[in-house]
């Protein structure tokens, strides 16, 4: 992709500590809860951008990471020379309440499967 559009350049950047830095799960369920705030795309109100910072934003909220603006932050995160809509106080902590329940039902559902997959060895186990 490099040859083709050239080197991409960094915006932001989130660091969290080994410890304490979300999981790919929790990554795809905030973005899953984003995409329940907004589930259409608009050029002006909610685009990639805000997307990507309601994102980013509560995954800082939620994770507590450290938070690095890349030195072209200002110069692309602008459309014809607007700065593309972030998202608002109030989409970021919708998406923040609605994370522990939300979490809270996945891990319920990877619990049950993993019973359901340990009573079918437990009967394969049985039936030798």
């Amino acid at each position: 992709m490099n040859a083709t559009f050239g080197p991409y350049q960094t915006l932001h950047t989130l660091h969290f500590p080994s410890c304490a830095g979300p999981s790919a799960l929790q990554v795809s369920t905030i973005l899953s809860l984003a995409r329940h705030q907004a589930p259409k795309y608009h050029l002006v109100a909610c685009q990639c951008y805000w997307y990507a910072d309601t994102v980013f934003n509560s995954l800082l909220k939620l994770f507590s990471g450290d938070e690095e603006l890349g030195p072209d932050y200002n110069v692309y995160s602008h459309y014809r020379k607007l700065p593309a809509m972030g998202p608002s106080p109030e989409s970021v902590a919708a998406v923040c309440n609605m994370h522990q329940a939300e979490w809270q039902m996945i891990l319920d559902k990877l619990e049950r499967v993993k019973n359901r997959h340990g009573a079918r060895e437990a009967q394969v186990g049985y039936s030798r």
